[in-house]
C-alpha cells in the first residue's frame, strides 16, 4: 500500500469475498496456512462499530467517497483494567472492482478525539480537511446513512521465502448492520440484516517480494472455488445502504424487498429507496465518465423506478409524486443521451476492428464525430447532476422514501366492510397478468403472413420491459418460476434490445450520411446495420413463440400463485 502524508493516505488493495455464512470463514480462522508459501500468524480478534455518513445532499457520496467513523473496541489491560475505545475518521473512494473480488481503493484516514466529533469536520485530521477542501466540500454537516458492528478475526499473512515477513493481513468479519438514529447515531437501533465476508489486505511488502497483479487474480480464482465464497462486488458500505434501503420498515432481521401484506403505496416506496440509493452509488463514475456501466446502471436505476411509478403510482395522489416521476424522467432523458452514444460507439468499434485499414481510417472519422456528441451529452448531464434543481429533487425524493403514509391516496370501501385490494398480494397478480395480457396481445401479429412493422417489435420491447419489471419487483416472493421467467425475457429483451440498437444505428449513420460524412465505407457499416435488422427480425419468432408458449404460461401461473 502506497502511504504518505505521514500514513494517513494510501492506496488500499484487497481481495473482497462474501460468505454464505459466517461457518464459511472457519476454516481461515484455524488453517495454518493460506496458500502454498504463504503462513498464517495466530489469530486477533478486535470489535469495531463503523458509523457512514455523508451530508443531506449526499456530496461525498455523488463524489465518489464513503466516510466513515469508526470506533474500535481494545482488548483490556492486565489487573482488570478496563477495555478502551479509540476512534478514527476515513475516507475512501468507492472504485469499482477491476477484477471480480479484488479492490483498489483510495483511503485518508486519521485519529479522532472522541464519538462527540463525528459530526464536526472542523474537529478532525487535516488530511480529511485536505480532502473535503479538495472536493469543494470544505463547509459542511454530516448526517448518519448506515451503522454496522462487525468481530473481526485477523491473522497476519506471512511470506516463507523472506523469513515470515508479513505481507499482508487476512481478515474474517461479522458483520450487522443498523439504521442509526440520527439523533442518537451510537444509540440503540433496529437491526436490518448479517453477513458475512473474508478479505485480504495486502501491503507494501507484497509488492517488494515481486506479487504481481497476476499473482492476486490467482488467488482470487483459487479462493471463488471454495465451497460458499463468492467474489464481492462491493464494499461493506454499499452493501449496507442496499441492505437498509431494501428493509421494511419494522421487518425482521435479514428481511428484504417488498413483503406480501405491504400496502401497494409502502411497497412503491421501498423499491422507490433501493433505486435512489442505486443512482447515487453510481452518481460520481458518471460524472468521471470513463467506465461507461455507471452511466448504464445509473440509468437503469431510473427505469426501474420510473416503472414503479407505472405499477403502485395509482395508490399515490398524483400531485403527491408528480415531482419525483418529473425529476426521475429528466434524469433517465440525459442519460439515456450518453448511454445511447455510448453503445453506438462500442457497436462501431468492434464493426472496425473487422473490416480492412483503409474502411479504419474512414470509419476513425465517424467515431470522432460520435465521440464529440458524446462529450456534448456528456457536459449536459452533468449541468443536470450539478443543478441546484437536482440537489433538491434528491434531497425531497430522499425525505419523501423515508416517510410512511406520504402522499398516499385515501381508499373508500364500496361496500359494509369490504376493503379495496391494497395490499401486495391481492394487487400484483392481476397486475403482472395484465402486463403478460399485454405482451401476448402481439401474437396476433405474429400469426400473419406480413412481417410486423418496426415499430411494433420496439413497441413488443416496452411491453415486455414493463412485464419484466412488474415480476423483478417481487421476485424474491415467486421462487423458481419467477425467476425462470424473468430469465426468458431477459433473452427476449436481449434479442430486441440488439434489433433497437440497430435500428438506431442505421438512422444515426443516414443522418451523417445527409449531413455529409459520405463515405464508403460509412455506407458499408450503414449496410451491415440494415443486414442485422433483417437477421434479428427473421430470427425473433421462434424467441417469441417460446416465451408464450403454454408451457411457458403454466410458469406464470406457478410463479403467480407464489403471491
Amino acid at each position: 500500500m502506497h502511504r504518505n502524508r505521514k500514513m494517513t493516505e494510501r492506496q488500499e488493495i484487497e481481495i473482497k469475498l462474501e460468505a454464505a455464512s459466517p461457518e464459511e470463514l472457519q476454516e481461515f480462522r484455524e488453517s495454518k496456512e493460506l496458500f502454498p508459501g504463504y503462513l498464517l500468524a495466530p489469530m486477533r480478534t478486535k470489535h469495531f462499530t463503523d458509523l457512514y455518513c455523508d451530508t443531506p445532499d449526499f456530496a461525498l457520496l455523488r463524489a465518489g467517497f464513503a466516510l466513515r467513523i469508526r470506533a474500535i473496541q481494545e482488548a483490556g489491560g492486565p489487573k482488570g483494567k478496563k477495555a478502551q475505545i479509540r476512534y478514527g475518521v476515513s475516507a475512501k473512494s468507492l472504485d469499482r472492482p477491476g477484477v471480480k473480488g479484488l479492490h483498489s481503493r483510495r483511503e485518508v484516514e486519521g485519529p479522532l478525539t472522541g464519538p462527540k466529533h463525528w459530526n464536526r469536520p472542523e474537529k478532525w485530521p487535516r488530511p480529511l480537511q485536505e480532502l473535503l477542501q479538495e472536493l469543494g466540500l470544505a463547509d459542511i454537516r454530516v448526517t448518519p446513512l448506515a451503522r454496522i458492528e462487525q468481530r473481526r478475526d485477523t491473522r497476519e499473512l506471512l511470506h516463507t521465502n523472506r523469513k515470515a515477513r508479513c505481507v499482508g493481513e487476512l481478515s474474517a468479519d461479522t458483520v450487522t448492520v443498523y439504521e442509526p438514529d440520527p439523533a442518537d447515531p451510537w444509540g440503540p437501533a433496529p437491526a436490518v440484516a448479517r453477513f458475512a465476508e473474508l478479505e485480504i489486505e495486502v501491503g507494501d511488502a507484497f509488492q517488494e517480494d515481486g506479487a504481481s497483479l497476476k499473482r492476486l487474480r490467482g488467488w482470487v480464482k483459487k479462493l471463488r472455488r471454495r465451497p460458499g465464497l463468492r467474489p464481492a462486488r462491493n464494499s461493506k458500505f454499499e452493501r449496507a445502504l442496499r441492505l437498509i434501503a431494501s428493509h421494511p420498515p419494522g421487518g425482521p432481521v435479514d428481511a428484504q424487498g417488498v413483503q406480501p401484506r405491504m400496502p401497494m403505496a409502502e411497497a412503491g416506496r421501498l423499491v422507490w429507496r433501493r433505486q435512489l440509493v442505486e443512482m447515487l452509488l453510481n452518481e460520481a463514475g458518471a460524472r468521471e465518465g470513463q467506465d461507461i456501466e455507471y452511466v448504464h446502471d445509473m440509468r437503469v436505476a431510473t427505469r426501474r423506478a420510473r416503472a414503479a411509478g407505472d405499477v403502485f403510482g395509482p395508490f399515490f395522489r398524483r400531485k403527491g409524486i408528480k415531482p419525483y416521476l418529473k425529476g426521475l424522467r429528466k434524469t433517465a432523458r440525459r442519460l439515456g443521451a450518453v448511454r445511447d452514444l455510448d453503445v453506438a460507439l462500442e457497436a462501431l468499434e468492434r464493426y472496425r476492428k473487422k473490416r480492412p485499414k483503409a474502411e479504419q481510417k474512414a470509419l476513425d472519422a465517424l467515431a470522432a464525430a460520435w465521440q464529440e456528441e458524446r462529450s456534448q451529452a456528456h457536459e449536459q448531464l452533468l449541468e443536470w447532476l450539478d443543478s441546484e434543481e437536482y440537489r433538491a429533487f434528491l434531497v425531497d425524493f430522499h425525505r419523501f422514501c423515508r416517510t410512511p403514509g406520504e402522499a398516499v391516496r385515501p381508499w373508500e370501501t364500496e361496500g359494509p366492510g369490504a376493503p379495496p385490494p391494497y395490499q401486495v398480494r391481492h394487487v400484483m397478480p392481476v397486475t403482472i397478468l395484465d402486463r403478460y395480457q399485454q405482451v401476448r396481445a402481439y401474437q396476433v401479429l405474429f400469426e400473419e403472413q406480413q412481417k410486423p412493422a418496426l415499430e411494433s417489435f420496439h413497441a413488443l420491447r416496452v411491453e415486455g420491459k414493463r412485464l419484466r419489471y412488474s415480476l423483478e419487483f417481487v421476485r424474491h416472493l415467486l421462487g423458481a418460476p419467477g425467476e425462470t421467467l424473468i430469465r426468458q425475457l431477459k433473452r427476449f429483451q436481449d434479442h430486441l434490445g440488439d434489433l433497437n440498437d440497430a435500428v438506431v444505428a442505421r438512422a444515426r449513420l443516414e443522418a451523417v450520411i445527409q449531413a455529409g460524412l459520405d463515405k464508403p465505407a460509412i455506407r458499408h457499416y450503414r449496410d451491415a446495420q440494415e443486414a442485422t435488422i433483417q437477421e434479428l427480425t427473421r430470427t425473433f419468432p421462434p424467441v417469441w413463440e417460446g416465451f408464450i408458449a403454454r408451457k411457458n404460461r403454466q410458469i406464470l401461473a406457478r410463479a403467480i400463485i407464489q403471491l
